[in-house]
């Protein structure tokens, strides 16, 4: 087996061998070297499209496109191994990777074949490429003494020289690469016809390093495209810092540290430091270290430079929507009816709901503690009037205080205002208990029905209370139709067991003088229902009784039932009882005296018990007294006579009051008003 190696020097070379291709002497010269044609073609290409084969340390010093050939096959044909190499197309490093060509008798060859034409002596001059896709290929010349045309995204390698029956020593080989260690990029602009530099790139083993060439030009990377954006982006080797930007006095002012190390970064923009960007640990710090200047985040909105948010340096305060904040937290929307501000939690968990936290920290107590008294929280409803003065008006707010701060007995209120005729009011208060128009202005308080607007309507104006109606006309008002579940109020005692005398319900009347009742039974004066029976749905029987205190009664006493409509509480022994009504008679005990009653009086039974006891009937002066009546009753033990007197000289069964009108003891005799000043006497 015969191998031939060719090694690349690194530099286009003159046809030769593999003995006199070896660098410097192997480099090619006018007058003696051919063909020039191989040369033309190799730097056309690298000039016009800017295509580099580069001849670097590849592998265990092996250089680029190395090339080793052999005649091991049967028929002495030479095989052709191009080792892995790199070129730089278009600017950007290609690795290439390891191909072999070989030679082939006749036909037509493929793009990885050479065919050794003519005859012995003719020279035939192939080339070998790397294709537009980046793979090692090899084009045959159509003619002796010819270069092989190249194909459009060739790059050369190298011209091959091959003869026939020549052996793969005698092969002569011409490379076409560069021994290019390094590169730089310079940027320049024509300054009167004179190639100026303005920007520099150049690379080392620290990293690459971008240059402002001219004193007082600027570096500017500006994408004019709206709403696009300039990225920076990290490789795989996040050991070192990956983007830095540094000052004259070769401080970093601006860092992005791949490794996520410790060391302090920073970005400084401006001639004063305006802006400043630090990172130590892992906390990462904005500072504007100018006093009194904001830090300002804008967007290109559909090609419109507009402001989303500032920080203001002066007040301390944030503006989302605009450039004067005016609170700790502003946010103003200018258009759209989506929601200002929006709480989203995404949380599938139960209690996991958006929550706004109003969370005060330190009072107005000894060391910042909090005190009965202070305000936790306020929510404020605020806009213009139409005059546009006072600038501004809290229409509506809603403020929580603390009643009681005490450990286990915490107490606290909510409060909601509210303007009503140009002044705020306190429309509603949340404590001990819930009190509506706490601050007694002029407030109605309605509820409403299914279809009843006034289903409860207080009228704060007349301090009265409307249910089915929003016009009471005394303190409570109650409207209804009539029918069926609306024609009154329902008194209803809620029992599953009512019994025989339970107590069904009722209305009390008493005062404020003394202890007010607790019980209605124990009122001034009361009407009460009991049951009568049992109750069931097949009974339900009932009575009402009519109580007062009597004269001289305490309070927190039984008053007495002193009369009764329905049957009578005791049935036994009576063949029949019959439901009517029933009472007790006032009475009045007259001893040594007169007794005087008035017409209110009508009805008195009048007990004598004393033989000097005297009674005067009221004058009866109008005819609508008719019907008045009082009845005597004699208990002296005696008889009376002329005890009866009358007045404004009104007579009795026709006559004067006379001796006449005595009644005979233990008697009784009844006097009714019959007309004007007119008695008339029974019994």
């Amino acid at each position: 087996m015969t191998t031939t190696n060719y090694i690349n020097s690194g530099y286009i070379t003159k046809m030769g061998d593999a003995s006199t291709n070896d660098g410097t002497a192997g480099r090619p010269v006018d007058s003696i070297d051919y063909p020039h044609s191989g040369l033309i073609k190799a730097l056309n290409v690298m000039a016009s499209t800017g295509h580099t084969v580069l001849n670097g340390s590849i592998g265990s010093g092996s250089k680029n496109f190395n090339m080793d050939m052999d005649d091991t096959t049967s028929s002495g044909y030479t095989t052709i191994t191009v080792r892995a190499g790199t070129i730089v197309r278009e600017g950007v490093l290609v690795s290439i990777s390891q191909a072999t060509l070989t030679e082939i008798a006749s036909g037509s060859p493929t793009d990885v074949q050479f065919i050794e034409q003519g005859s012995s002596g003719e020279n035939f001059y192939h080339v070998i490429v790397v294709n537009s896709s980046n793979v090692i290929k090899i084009r045959n010349p159509a003619a002796k003494d010819k270069v092989a045309d190249l194909t459009n995204g060739d790059i050369p390698i190298a011209v091959l020289r091959a003869q026939n029956s020549e052996t793969p020593t005698a092969r002569h080989l011409q490379y076409l690469t560069t021994d290019v260690q390094s590169n730089s990029l310079s940027i320049a602009y024509d300054n009167s016809d004179v190639y100026t530099e303005m920007s520099k790139i150049t690379a080392a083993s620290g990293g690459t390093t971008i240059e402002v060439a001219t004193a007082g030009g600027d570096f500017i990377i500006d994408n004019t495209d709206a709403d696009k954006k300039i990225a920076m982006r990290l490789g795989s080797d996040t050991t070192a810092t990956a983007f830095e930007i540094r000052n004259n006095s070769d401080a970093a002012k601006f860092s992005v540290d791949g490794a996520g190390t410790t060391d302090v970064k920073s970005l400084s923009l401006g001639t004063a430091g305006e802006l400043t960007i630090t990172e130590s640990s892992d906390d990462i710090t904005i500072k504007n270290t100018v006093s009194d200047k904001d830090i300002i985040f804008n967007v290109n909105d559909g090609g419109v430079n507009t402001e989303v948010m500032r920080i203001d340096g002066a007040t301390s305060v944030v503006g989302i929507g605009t450039n004067a904040p005016d609170a700790t937290l502003h946010i103003k929307a200018t258009s759209g009816n989506n929601p200002v501000l929006k709480l989203e939690n995404a949380s599938t968990t139960a209690n996991d709901e958006p929550a706004l936290l109003f969370d005060r920290s330190a009072g107005s107590g000894s060391a910042g503690a909090i005190a009965d008294g202070d305000n936790i929280g306020q929510i404020i409803f605020r806009s213009r009037n139409d005059a546009g003065t006072p600038e501004s008006i809290d229409y509506a707010s809603i403020i929580a205080e603390v009643s009681d701060v005490s450990d286990g007995t915490e107490d606290s209120k909510l409060i909601i205002y509210n303007y009503k005729g140009g002044t705020s009011c306190e429309y509603m208060r949340f404590g001990s208990s819930i009190i509506v128009n706490n601050g007694g202005a002029n407030i109605d308080f309605v509820v409403e029905g299914d279809s009843e607007t006034h289903l409860l309507f207080t009228d704060a104006g007349n301090d009265r209370v409307g249910i089915g109606n929003n016009t009471p006309m005394n303190i409570l008002q109650i409207n209804h139709t009539g029918a069926d579940t609306d024609d009154g109020i329902m008194v209803v005692r809620e029992d599953s067991s009512t019994a025989d005398g339970d107590l069904l319900g009722g209305i009390g009347f008493d005062s404020t003088d003394g202890n007010v009742p607790s019980s209605i039974t124990q009122a001034s004066a009361f009407i009460a229902s009991y049951a009568t029976e049992d109750h069931a749905t097949t009974d339900k029987g009932g009575n009402l009784k009519f109580g007062v205190s009597l004269i001289d009664d305490d309070d927190d006493i039984g008053s007495t039932v002193l009369a009764n409509v329905g049957p009578p509480d005791t049935i036994s022994g009576a063949d029949s009882v019959h439901a009517g009504f029933n009472s007790r008679a006032t009475t009045v005990k007259v001893g040594a005296g007169t007794y005087a009653p008035t017409t209110g009086d009508s009805g008195l039974l009048i007990l004598f018990n004393d033989p000097n006891s005297n009674l005067t009937l009221p004058s009866i002066n109008h005819t609508n007294a008719e019907g008045v009546q009082f009845t005597v009753f004699n208990n002296t033990g005696s008889d009376i006579d002329g005890q009866i007197a009358v007045s404004n000289s009104a007579t009795i069964n026709g006559a004067a009051a006379s001796a006449s009108d005595d009644i005979e003891t233990y008697k009784a005799a009844t006097f009714i008003a019959t007309g004007n000043n007119t008695w008339a006497r029974i019994g």
